[in-house]
């Protein structure tokens, strides 16, 4: 019972990371054979309810004063980001819920996750990612018809979706793979696997080329001296642009064989764009890159402070020194995953799922002047960790 008592809010992040990207039926237009049984549709249908409850309960039974720190500031940013997008919309009748929620979500992560201990918040989310993972790696051998085209669903309303969780499941594994114990490292291997294997399954060529996007940074962050950084990006650019062109044994992007429709979509988002609209028309239609949908939704006010997150929370990364936070490497990760995935996925604009969440935690984690207890860390990844 102590146990429980202690990491009651631990318990309750890593709920809601796993439930964040269950979503319903993709429907008719989407995939024509998709069917999950009764229990996982009940849960995609009430999951939402479900996060946003655990997250009115944990500030419920928080009794800790609110103190503003000085990194907030991204988090203040891309709150204000989500303000202005639910304001843009022209559905009156969501607008009051969509608020709440954003009002609700900034307030969890700011008060509640940003003092929890980092090195268990890392913890229970990896394993989070991981079981929600997990799950569609079981639904592509238990439930083919989770699978449309080739391309595995699971329990998300579409494949892209199921990879990039993957892939932040990925690099969870890889960041405990290289602190862990070695009995551990057959565990997190396993993890790392079957992450993979979602990607592959999913088709989703964004997860896997953003898996292997963060991989080449964490190399580049380890590496040292100047030439070889140098031959690194260079080969690395390369690596990327081959793996853009591989096929994957499919005939296109598009898994109901209609032709590849990201290239009609980002013409329509671009000619939107380009009349640099102050404020935007919403959240609404398809949506396959994150910034360009930002400008269109939100308008140029609510792009600048999408922006403002980003930039300002690189500036905070790159200013840390890996001495200092040994999460560095782990956050560098994230964020160079999150932000190239985002390239061809309109994530950033949902208020729910495991990407989305993943950039709050990102935001709202200490990297700076972040002093960590060496002796404690290396305890921790000694017990399992």
């Amino acid at each position: 019972m102590h146990h429980i008592k202690k990491f009651k809010f631990y318990y309750l992040l890593g709920v809601i990371f796993f439930l964040a990207s269950f979503r319903g039926d993709p429907g008719s237009g989407e995939a024509l054979t998709y069917k999950v049984p009764a229990y996982i549709a009940f849960i995609q249908k009430v999951s939402i309810y479900i996060v946003i409850l655990i997250m009115i309960v944990s500030l419920f039974f928080d009794k800790n004063k609110f103190r503003y720190q000085s990194y907030y500031k991204e988090s203040i940013f891309f709150f204000i980001f989500f303000i202005i997008l639910v304001l843009s919309g022209n559905n009156n009748d969501e607008l009051f819920y969509r608020l709440i929620f954003s009002v609700i979500t900034f307030l969890y992560f700011v008060k509640i996750v940003s003092r929890l201990e980092l090195h268990y918040v890392v913890l229970f989310v990896s394993f989070s990612a991981f079981a929600f993972t997990l799950v569609n790696f079981l639904c592509y051998f238990l439930l083919p018809t989770t699978i449309w085209n080739g391309r595995l669903f699971g329990v998300t309303s579409h494949p892209n979706f199921t990879g990039v969780a993957a892939c932040i499941s990925a690099i969870f594994s890889v960041y405990f793979l290289m602190n862990v114990r070695w009995k551990l490292k057959f565990l997190y291997l396993f993890m790392l696997s079957i992450a993979i294997a979602v990607c592959v399954f999913s088709g989703s060529r964004n997860s896997i080329i953003s898996f292997v996007f963060a991989f080449l940074v964490c190399l580049f962050i380890k590496t040292k001296g100047f030439a070889p950084k140098v031959m690194l990006v260079l080969i690395s650019l390369l690596f990327i642009l081959l793996l853009l062109n591989i096929d994957f044994s499919m005939s296109s992007l598009d898994y109901e064989g209609r032709g590849n429709t990201r290239e009609g979509t980002w013409k329509a988002m671009s000619d939107a764009a380009l009349e640099l609209p102050i404020f935007g028309i919403g959240k609404s239609g398809a949506s396959s890159n994150s910034y360009l949908f930002a400008i269109v939704a939100s308008g140029i006010l609510g792009f600048l402070f999408l922006i403002g997150s980003i930039i300002g929370y690189l500036k905070r990364l790159t200013t840390s020194k890996i001495t200092k936070n040994s999460y560095i490497l782990l956050f560098s990760m994230l964020i160079a995953a999150l932000l190239f995935a985002a390239m061809f996925e309109g994530f950033f604009l949902d208020q729910v799922g495991l990407p989305i969440f993943t950039y709050w935690l990102l935001l709202v984690v200490r990297t700076d002047n972040y002093n960590v207890n060496f002796k404690d860390e290396k305890q921790f990844f000694k017990m399992g960790y």
